[in-house]
């Protein structure tokens, strides 16, 4: 006969175990008492689909597609409400927009342009965090066609419902950029200009630092005098420099703040490096 033990069963009124008992022993697992399944996530429904669902009653696949034509635009419903809700918080607590960017350069024509700007990357900086908390998400899509560029701006809400804005320009010409860089600056400012639009978003005046305080005292003549030299030299436009001053409340270059005389400075010397590179 041989030595070994033979194998029992476990047939008691024991509550069954999942796991071996000791070794040798083979426990039952009743299969009615096995680990659940995690609960299913009950669907939204609408009440009356849910009611028909939930009645026990046969239906037929006329009535079935007429409660699923009702879900599906109950469902689209919702979302368009989750997304009026999401863009009315993203407004209540997106930070002010501010114009980051001053524009200074000679055109073809040799007239100069002068304006300040929010940039696009500004603008995303300073609205990423309040469009991933109201889940909001901006997508661009770009087409060229015709000699015309043509940016999309779509923005989705996490339930699905999006709305989408298009704005179209020829490619910028002024300055003196390449046709590429003609089609990159309008594409970049398209995308400014149709994001703002959607999220309702403006940039507020933003004096780049350089309007005077009351007690600050002017540059000096001679300083005057360099910054006039300057601009000679490398053939700016006295006449849209002082336009920019004026935007920023000052009326001439004497009254230019003695404490801002290096911003100024900086700005001259961009433009005078971009009409250079160009």
């Amino acid at each position: 006969m041989s030595d070994e033990k033979p194998v029992d069963v476990e047939t008691d009124n024991k509550p069954p175990s999942h796991e071996f008992a000791e070794t040798g022993r083979i426990v039952m697992i009743d299969p009615e008492q096995s680990l659940p399944a995690p609960a299913p996530v009950p669907a939204a429904m609408h009440p009356m689909v849910a009611m028909a669902m939930s009645s026990g009653q046969q239906i037929d696949p006329a009535q079935l597609d007429q409660l699923l034509q009702v879900q599906l635009k109950w469902e689209e419903n919702e979302a368009r409400k989750s997304y009026a809700a999401a863009i009315a918080h993203f407004r209540a607590i997106v930070p002010a927009i501010k114009k980051d960017q001053a524009v200074l350069f000679k055109n073809n024509d040799g007239s100069t342009t002068s304006y300040d700007h929010e940039s696009l990357d500004g603008i995303m900086l300073t609205i990423s965090a309040a469009l991933g908390g109201c889940e909001l998400a901006p997508t661009f899509n770009v087409v060229q066609e015709n000699a015309m560029v043509t940016v999309t701006c779509r923005v989705t809400h996490s339930a699905g419902h999006f709305e989408e804005t298009s704005m179209s320009s020829a490619p910028d010409s002024s300055g003196k950029k390449n046709p590429i860089q003609q089609i990159g600056s309008t594409v970049t400012y398209l995308q400014r200009y149709t994001l703002k639009a959607l999220l309702g978003l403006s940039a507020g005046e933003d004096n780049d630092g350089i309007i005077p305080d009351v007690e600050d005292a002017p540059i000096s003549e001679l300083q005057a005098e360099g910054l006039r030299g300057y601009m000679v030299k490398h053939e700016l436009s006295q006449d849209a420099f002082l336009n920019y001053l004026k935007t920023k409340g000052i009326e001439s270059i004497e009254e230019i703040p003695a404490s801002k005389i290096d911003f100024v400075m900086d700005k001259l010397e961009q433009a005078a490096a971009a009409s250079a590179g160009s």
